[in-house]
This record gives structure tokens, C-alpha cells and sequence, in this order.
């Protein structure tokens, strides 16, 4: 006899992301018009059950510690992991996330700090061998990279019209995805060497390289492209980010086929 079993219906982890969003702005929501009246948590309580009484997220959010903590301080801090609703949250609004999501991702599940070997690439080191014949062992340098999680924070201005309005949760949530979208692309895309409040920019430490002289401006924006494509192609296959204007500049070109992805943003230079 063939029992049928059910599939089990596995939650869409693009719809969770974006209901952790949803819950923060509820959350910011209740916090600024509570802080109109009373301003305690009773207040903010009342407004959730009268505005957003099926959320169970919000009320969490609003009981976390008001006053600045370190993983020091607090160990729980270190099993918060707002990467993924970070990248649902600004979504195609940043270039930074974009980029984010086409390279290594990591978790740090619960640690406050991992270590990351960084293997060495080197094609010389893998040759034919013959049928039969001795695999021979090559010695690949290894380096230990490390990395600690980093906040970066955004406050809104908000007004009491924006607040009272049915539109208050969509309104909260775009102004926290061009907030964030555009400080991650700042950050990501700066040239700042790193310190205890930061990690650095990729740009940091990068040498510009020399741009071509000569030939049509099409002919010049081939060859730098391939310098470019040139140095990074030993990490990686290139992307493209520049600002706005340039972005246009290269799809306009290239008749909207770049080589390599191409993407355009304020943060970029």
C-alpha cells in the first residue's frame, strides 16, 4: 500500500525578508506617534493594537534596548543577522546590494567575528596528468582574512500628516530603501580605509589607472574598459560601476550591450 505524504509548503524567504521590513516600519510608525503624546511604551503599544494588530514582529522591535549596546556589552547582539532584509529591503535601489549578491556571502551564525581563508588561485599549479599516472601535490598559499559586522544607521524625518496617513507604511518603508540604499552604495563604493565604526571601501588602496589619450571617445572608453577588465580578471569576472552619467555614457555605446554588467549610482564616481 502507497501512503501519499504531503509536501511540506516551505516559506518564500524573499516574502520573510520583506516582512521583517514591513514589521520595522510598523514598529518606527508606533515609536514616532507615541513620542506626539506620552511617549512611553504603553502609548506605542496602543498604537500597534489599533493600527497593525495582526503584526507579532512589531512589538518585539519596540521592546529591544533603547540606549546604544555593543557585542561586548551584549552577546545577543551577535545573533542578529539583518544582512538579507538589508538586500530585500533596497532591493534594485542600490548597486552596492546588487553587487553584494554576485560575491561570496557569509554568515556569521552567532559569532562576533569569523575568519575567512583566502586560497590561492594559480593556474600553473593544475596540470594534465596521464591515465594511471601520480597526481602531483601542489603547496597553494593561504591567508586568513577576518570580519566583523559593522552597523550602519539612517534616521528619517517623518511628518505627523506622513504618520496619520494609510500611506504611513509604504511611505516609512521607501524612505527607509532610498536611505539606505544610498548610504550603502557611499559606503561600499568609497575609497576609506577601514576603522572600529567602519569596514574600508573597495576602493580603498586601489591605484587609478591610466586613461586612454588617444582615439574616438568610443575607442577610449574600449580601452579602458579592457585595462580595467585587465587587472580585476584574476580576482573575477568585472562589473561595471560608475555614476549615472558615465553608466548612460557606456550602455549608450555599446548600443546597451556592454561586456560586463554595468551599473550606475550616485555613490559611484
Amino acid at each position: 500500500m502507497t501512503v501519499q505524504r504531503p509536501i511540506p509548503v516551505r516559506a518564500d524567504p524573499v516574502a520573510l525578508h520583506a516582512s521583517n521590513i514591513k514589521s520595522l516600519a510598523r514598529a518606527l510608525i508606533a515609536y514616532a506617534i507615541a513620542e506626539q503624546t506620552r511617549g512611553d511604551a504603553k502609548a506605542m503599544a496602543a498604537v500597534l493594537r489599533a493600527r497593525f494588530d495582526d503584526d507579532q514582529l512589531a512589538p518585539l522591535i519596540l521592546r529591544a534596548a533603547t540606549s546604544p549596546l555593543t557585542i561586548a556589552q551584549a552577546g545577543g547582539l551577535a545573533q542578529v543577522d539583518l544582512i538579507d532584509d538589508l538586500l530585500v529591503l533596497v532591493g534594485k535601489t542600490s548597486v552596492a546590494a546588487q553587487v553584494l549578491q554576485t560575491g561570496l556571502q557569509l554568515r556569521f551564525d552567532g559569532a562576533a567575528q569569523i575568519g575567512v581563508p583566502l586560497l590561492e588561485a594559480n593556474a600553473s599549479k593544475v596540470t594534465f596528468v596521464a591515465e594511471g599516472g601520480a597526481i602531483p601535490v601542489q603547496a597553494f598559499t593561504t591567508l586568513l582574512a577576518s570580519i566583523s559586522p559593522h552597523k550602519l544607521a539612517a534616521i528619517l524625518v517623518l511628518t505627523s500628516e506622513m504618520l496619520a496617513g494609510s500611506n504611513a507604511e509604504v511611505l516609512v518603508t521607501e524612505a527607509l530603501r532610498r536611505s539606505v540604499g544610498l548610504s550603502l552604495d557611499n559606503a561600499v563604493f568609497d575609497s576609506t580605509p577601514s576603522s572600529a565604526a567602519r569596514p574600508a571601501g573597495l576602493r580603498n588602496g586601489i591605484l587609478a589607472q591610466t586613461a586612454a589619450s588617444t582615439g574616438t571617445p568610443s575607442e577610449k572608453m574600449a580601452a579602458d574598459i579592457a585595462t580595467l577588465a585587465a587587472v580585476v580578471s584574476a580576482i573575477g569576472a568585472p562589473i561595471l560601476v560608475a555614476g549615472p552619467g558615465r553608466a548612460a555614457k557606456i550602455k549608450t555605446m555599446t548600443f546597451g550591450q556592454p561586456p560586463y554588467p554595468v551599473y550606475g549610482t550616485p555613490g559611484g564616481r
